[in-house]
């Protein structure tokens, strides 16, 4: 069960990620897009100048009350969306609205709360994972066995934490790699392996730049 679980949260950030995909980058010194445009019309725009804050109140509020689902996930994860639409969007009846709220770094800590105890497990391992997620609501979310797929991508992981975990699956060896400061013991152990995928992981890992175990 926690294997297809762990399965179901990837292909659910997979899917959001192709979701998000557009074909046009965005140019930063043109911001007057013109907005706006018929509600329920996804902009080609709309998701890059909702990442960098672009978007004017009015027009997140605008686009918030489309029936364009990729319209109101953008305006979810807008860095300059204010606290009354998250907490709006935070009871959509769509998942990936859900939880494009709940990896927003703005939304306000009572919404996290109660996105902790959101029906959707994805969206409840978004929350673990944002870096404003109180300690207790994200301790709990780790003894979640739905949520243990994403426990690689917590910030900060203590060592504790860490050595806790690290062993508990493949994808999390790697993530952890990647994102988390590693104990040395671990990375010997690795270095020993010769897993180059993870090896690979460490040598990117910024937390272990100029490590002496990996220069």
């Amino acid at each position: 069960m926690k294997g297809e679980n762990t399965m179901k949260i990837r292909h659910f950030t997979h899917c959001l990620l192709n979701f998000c995909k557009k074909g046009n980058k965005m140019n930063a010194q043109n911001t007057s897009s013109a907005y706006p445009e018929p509600i329920d019309k996804h902009p080609n725009d709309l998701y890059d100048n909702c990442i960098h804050g672009l978007i004017q109140v009015e027009n997140l509020i605008y686009f918030s009350k489309s029936n364009n689902t990729m319209n109101r996930s953008d305006v979810a994860r807008a860095s300059n969306c204010p606290d009354f639409l998250l907490e709006n969007l935070a009871t959509d009846e769509e998942d990936i609205v859900r939880f494009c709220v709940a990896g927003n770094l703005n939304t306000p800590i009572c919404i996290l709360e109660l996105l902790g105890t959101d029906k959707a497990y994805a969206v409840r391992s978004r929350v673990m994972t944002n870096p404003n997620c109180p300690v207790v609501l994200r301790n709990e979310l780790m003894k979640d066995p739905d949520c243990e797929g994403l426990i690689a991508e917590i910030p900060n992981l203590t060592e504790e934490e860490i050595r806790k975990y690290f062993n508990m699956d493949y994808h999390t060896k790697e993530v952890m790699c990647f994102l988390q400061k590693i104990p040395d013991d671990i990375i010997q152990q690795i270095l020993s392996e010769n897993d180059n995928r993870l090896i690979q992981n460490l040598k990117n890992n910024k937390q272990l730049k100029g490590h002496p175990l990996l220069s």
